[in-house]
């Protein structure tokens, strides 16, 4: 028997779901102090989006809380969250459900955070596990799978939106969803796992840590009664928090319908939200240039990207007598390294950048004639017309926050070793690993981290990035700290030319 606390009461969820074990889940009920949100859910309402209960829109009820867009450009997604206190005996897989309705949506789906006693230790959302409702459409129903480890005392779970248009939730359910049947699982759910764990235990940078043979017999144990491919996939989330127990906090495993969803050309609505570089002049001789993460593959959206950056530093150096220029990451959650760094290129200089850290084997990145590539130029993303600083040598001031994540953290560690540079702000996520892609036969894929990283000067960073000089956040609607900090170190800085 699997369990459930919530609310102070020990609930018990057999082998048959039993459903509603959320407060409000239905949205009936609106808060005392605030009738326009739902009771029992955590909500602050997020710049650029609206949010509140809805009563001339819904499905089973009379309220459906409504999320949508305020701005044309919404920046960040919209959430709203319960906290949820489990207690499991053994890994225990929960269905999260909710009826959603969409009107010109770009993204939505729902969210799960795992707590043990002090911290998240893991985070899934139905945007990994399967496409979201997009577009417009009629009410449907959205999944996702949670898997509870025993070591696990709370889930957070609930919803976001995120981009343009507007979504409805309804009849938000928590309940069981696989009671350990007495049905092996079929055969070809055993190759797979078994093909998933091989590629992980050649492959993951933490291999020799993980009793493989055993979480191979835990993860058969959880696909009991699955008899299609499709029906192991929440399986693999044990395989990944497995990999965060031993320090890989950057692997993925992304179902089919993930895959072709992120490989599709983007919709109006998603290009419109996609965030774009930005620059401006500060004064006194600098320049500020804002990289936020970029995710696209297609080849053309990848140059253009790039060569948008470096357009901004090229009017921003022709039109000014820049001395220094401030690189602005703390928006930067990753995504696909090489337009980043192909746009930064005038700033980073030629040369290897970096390396990818396997074992005692290194293999470089870096940049050089507006290209950014991996082990040597050739095959990666190229501006046509690369620019070079009028003074290639100024001074560099990288700014990183904790929303600097992966590609976004290894952009900022492609300006460290670089002369006459310095990191500030706070400690960066901590995805600081690469990840290599191995694509499973049904379509899905295993993005597994496989090597460390390590600046210019050969030294790895393990974790989070630590600046030079931390500064506060600031509050909202303060000066930035951080930029002014950055501004200030600039400014003491020898002219570029005049040393």
């Amino acid at each position: 028997m699997n369990y459930l606390l919530l609310a102070g009461a020990l609930l018990a969820l057999p082998g048959a779901a039993r459903g509603q074990t959320l407060q409000n889940g239905s949205f009936e009920t609106p808060q005392p102090g605030n009738r326009q949100l739902p009771a029992g859910w955590a909500i602050t309402t997020v710049p650029g989006y609206a949010i509140g209960l809805d009563s001339t829109v819904a499905h089973g009820g009379r309220r459906a809380l409504h999320l949508a867009s305020a701005t044309d450009a919404p920046q960040g997604f919209q959430p709203f969250r319960q906290s949820v206190a489990v207690q499991v005996a053994r890994p225990t897989m929960l269905r999260l459900q909710a009826t959603v309705k969409t009107e010109e949506a770009s993204n939505v789906a729902l969210l799960c955070q795992y707590w043990d006693d002090k911290q998240m230790v893991g985070s899934t959302n139905s945007l990994v596990q399967g496409a979201p409702p997009a577009g417009s459409g009629e009410w449907r129903t959205l999944d996702l799978t949670l898997l509870v480890q025993p070591t696990m005392r709370r889930i957070v779970v609930g919803g976001f939106y995120m981009g343009q248009g507007q979504a409805w939730f309804e009849d938000v359910q928590l309940s069981a969803a696989n009671a350990y049947p007495e049905t092996a699982p079929s055969a070809a759910v055993r190759a797979y796992i078994a093909q998933v764990v091989r590629l992980a235990s050649t492959h993951s940078l933490v291999r020799d840590a993980i009793d493989w043979p055993a979480a191979q017999r835990d993860m058969l144990a959880m696909a009991h009664g699955m008899q299609a491919t499709a029906e192991s996939y929440p399986v693999f989330t044990y395989l990944l928090s497995l990999l965060r127990q031993h320090g890989d906090q950057h692997s993925q495993f992304r179902t089919p319908t993930a895959v072709r969803a992120d490989r599709a050309p983007a919709t109006s609505a998603i290009a419109k939200a996609s965030p774009a570089p930005t620059a401006r002049y500060l004064g006194d001789g600098l320049a500020y240039v804002s990289v936020p993460g970029f995710s696209p593959l297609e080849a053309e959206r990848q140059v253009a990207f790039a060569s948008q950056l470096q357009s901004l530093i090229r009017q921003l150096d022709t039109e000014h007598p820049i001395t220094g220029w401030v690189v602005d990451l703390r928006g930067n959650g990753g995504g696909n390294m090489y337009p980043m760094l192909a746009g930064l290129g005038p700033l980073t200089g030629p040369g290897e950048l970096g390396y990818f850290v396997t074992g005692h084997r290194e293999e470089p990145f870096g940049y050089r004639a507006g290209e950014a590539y991996a082990r040597k130029p050739g095959r990666g993303v190229r501006v046509p017309q690369p620019y070079t600083l009028r003074q290639p040598a100024s001074p560099v001031a990288v700014l990183i926050g904790p929303r600097t994540a992966s590609s976004g953290e290894i952009t900022a560690q492609a300006f460290m070793g670089r002369p006459a540079t310095r990191v500030f702000g706070q400690p960066s996520a901590g995805l600081t690993t690469a990840n290599r892609l191995f694509s499973l036969p049904d379509g899905a894929e295993l993005n597994l981290a496989t090597s460390a990283e390590a600046d210019r000067t050969h030294r790895q960073h393990i974790g989070p990035l630590v600046p030079d000089e931390a500064v506060p956040t600031s509050p909202p609607a303060s000066p930035d700290a951080t930029l002014q900090a950055a501004s200030a170190w600039l400014r003491q800085q020898v002219p570029a030319g005049k040393q």
